[in-house]
């Protein structure tokens, strides 16, 4: 990765798109919707500290993306991080 240029990155998190079935009540997808959103979060948490442990010069954001669906991520069931370099370092020539 090139971590080693970068001054600031995001981080992604992805959570599965649904626990439950169809079928469910209101309050089971709300519930659901809540449980879903905090994996997100905490997938996003994670790697974003193994990314400021290996790198702890780069400012780090994380973000939960809840049940939003990432195609990168089906073979993972959506449960998965990106990360996005938004600020490079400027380079001396």
């Amino acid at each position: 990765m090139e971590f080693e240029t970068a001054k600031s990155v995001v981080i992604y998190g992805y959570a599965r798109a649904s626990l439950i079935g169809r079928a469910a009540t209101a309050i089971e997808k709300k519930r659901d919707e809540s449980i879903v959103a905090q994996e997100s979060k905490n997938v996003a948490a994670i790697v974003g500290q193994w990314v400021s442990m290996t790198w702890p010069n780069l400012t780090v954001k994380t973000v939960g993306q809840g049940r939003t669906i990432n195609r990168l991520c089906k073979k993972l069931d959506n449960k998965c991080a990106m990360i996005k370099i938004v600020t490079l370092a400027k380079t001396k020539k």
